[in-house]
This record gives C-alpha cells, sequence and structure tokens, in this order.
C-alpha cells in the first residue's frame, strides 16, 4: 500500500522535508517540498509519527482511504541544530527557517539551522565525508535499518566535536555508527563549549 498525507504547521502553511515514520515497520520517508508524501507499507492502516526541526512529533493514523493533513505545532523553545539528512544522498535543496534567522543548505541533503557553528572546510566537505564513510546498516534478519540520530557536543579549543551524548533515537543500532561518524569527520568552527545538535538520518 502506498499512503499519502500532507504535513503543515498550526497556520496551514507546509512543513517541507517532515520526516514521516511507521512506528510498526520503522519505514521512514521524507515530505517534499509541498509537505506532501507517501509511504509505502505492507499495512493498510498504521500509526505513523511526524517530525520536523522546530516542531513537536505528532502521531497519527494513516490509511489506504484517506489523505489527512497532519498539523504540527512549533516548539516553545528551539534548539540550534545542525541536521543532515539522507547522509548526503538527497539531492534537493534545503532552507530552514528559525524564529531570528534563516540560513541556506548550501549542499544536497544539508539544512542548517544554526549559522554560529560548521564544520572546517564548508558544508561541501563535510557532505563529501559522509558519502564516502557512510555504509547501511542492516538488522540480524538482514534488513536495512532507517531512522535518525539526534547528537548533542560541544568543540573543544581544538575545534573537535567532544562531550557527544545521544539526545534521541530511533535507529539504536545506528548510535554507534553516528557517533563515531561525527567523532571522526572534519573539526568545527565556532564557540568554543557551545551546545551544538546534530542529527544524522540514516
Amino acid at each position: 500500500y502506498v499512503l499519502k498525507g500532507k504535513i503543515t504547521d498550526e497556520n496551514g502553511n507546509a512543513v517541507p522535508y517532515a520526516n514521516i515514520k511507521d512506528k510498526t515497520r520503522n519505514n521512514v520517508t521524507i515530505a517534499d517540498t509541498a509537505g506532501r508524501f507517501s509511504l509505502r507499507s505492507g499495512d493498510s492502516s498504521i500509526t505513523a509519527m511526524a517530525s520536523a526541526t522546530g516542531y513537536d512529533p505528532k502521531s497519527f493514523s494513516l490509511n489506504k482511504d484517506m489523505q489527512p493533513t497532519i498539523a504540527l505545532n512549533k516548539r516553545g523553545a528551539e534548539l540550534n541544530e545542525v541536521v543532515v539528512t539522507g547522509l548526503g544522498q538527497s539531492k534537493r535543496h534545503k532552507k530552514s527557517v528559525s524564529a531570528s534567522r534563516a540560513s541556506n543548505g548550501k549542499v544536497a541533503g544539508v539544512q542548517i539551522t544554526s549559522d554560529s557553528s560548521r564544520p572546517s572546510g564548508g558544508w561541501e566537505k563535510f557532505d563529501q565525508y559522509l558519502k564516502e564513510n557512510t555504509s547501511p546498516i542492516y538488522n540480524e534478519n538482514n534488513e536495512r535499518l532507517t531512522g535518525e540520530v539526534f547528537l548533542s557536543f560541544t568543540i573543544n579549543k581544538k575545534g573537535r566535536p567532544k562531550n557527544i551524548k545521544v539526545l534521541k533515537s530511533s535507529c539504536e543500532d545506528c548510535e554507534e555508527k553516528a557517533i563515531q561518524l561525527l567523532e571522526n569527520g572534519p573539526g568545527w568552527t565556532g564557540n568554543e563549549n557551545k551546545q551544538e545538535t546534530v542529527v544524522i538520518k540514516f
């Protein structure tokens, strides 16, 4: 079955590139620029979860006979987030708007909502690093895993990530690899000891 719907904010404006996950089977898809999505499932009716940077996640029902519009509520307190989606495999350019500023991702698959910190060498170098060092992760049934891992970190004097912690994860088997990608990747430029957040999607 192909289950469809649309993600908006509380004012009815489309929320582009929202993440939609089948809570039972852990299938994941991403909404397009108009907030519309299609999620393939072996079930005709499922419970799904929608999430997007700057919004509270929301559970909702999906079935083959309806195409619901799901309204997400903006978070009361926004994190400064650097979001890496699709691990460089997406070819879409993305834009995110926070309460006080907007910043464009300059390379495919990268969405930036913090303008205070960035990888040394720029986002293209970081994106290329992900492409070259990320491999699929499979479970014991040889099924490819999908999900996202929220990592928090601070920057030391040498520009290396430190105090890396998993804030939230929808793929426990992906957590170790996500931490390794951040630890072994390019250094960062930004304010020393400032808390930052990275979301890596598999």
